[in-house]
């Protein structure tokens, strides 16, 4: 169904906040990771730099496979759904990082972690267009990337003061409850998609 142009529709209505502040956490969640793991890896779990480079670029690899694949998905699923299922995932899978020490273990939940977010990541933006008017869609669009760009400013740092404060355990379980937020945030949004 094709969408009508209306000019006066509001494009700060609950369900655009919502997706808008759960991208930011989930995000923030990602991009806590960017400077605690690779110090875990090297001082926690004695990994060689080769090592450390091939775990961390299991998760930039897994959300490009899997980015094509959930393109397709969004098409086919109610997309507030497919959107809480990749997000319920991803919170998930910090879950690994508290349980395995072992580097070829940590290795695949790094992969799998990354294509969640590649779920997620496309899940959210559909979903995200789909409650943006189609008048403001343009403003809409930047504002819900410039989240995207916030947590990009504020994850590493976070990730880092929960280092100083607490242990590497600390961030992940940060990490996940940023992440269960952006969970509970979803919920909150209407989509007829």
């Amino acid at each position: 169904m094709r969408r009508r142009l209306c000019p006066k529709e509001a494009l700060f209505t609950p369900s655009f906040i919502a997706v808008c502040s759960a991208n930011l956490l989930f995000f923030i969640a990602s991009f806590m990771m960017v400077p605690v793991l690779p110090i875990y890896l090297l001082d926690g779990l004695h990994a060689s730099k080769s090592v450390v480079g091939i775990i961390l670029s299991a998760y930039m690899i897994g959300a490009l496979v899997m980015r094509p694949l959930s393109g397709f998905l969004a098409d086919q699923f109610p997309r507030k759904i497919l959107f809480l299922v990749c997000g319920i995932l991803f919170a998930a899978q910090f879950e690994g990082y508290l349980l395995f020490n072992a580097l070829a273990l940590v290795g695949i939940v790094r992969a799998l972690h990354g294509m969640s977010f590649g779920a997620l990541s496309t899940s959210a933006a559909t979903l995200a267009v789909d409650v943006i008017p189609i008048a403001k869609l343009g403003t809409g669009i930047g504002l819900y990337g410039m989240m995207g760009s916030l947590a990009m400013a504020l994850g590493p740092m976070i990730g880092m003061l929960v280092l100083e404060a607490g242990s590497y355990d600390a961030v992940f379980i940060t990490a996940m409850g940023c992440a269960a937020g952006g969970i509970l945030l979803g919920l909150l949004v209407k989509s007829s998609a």
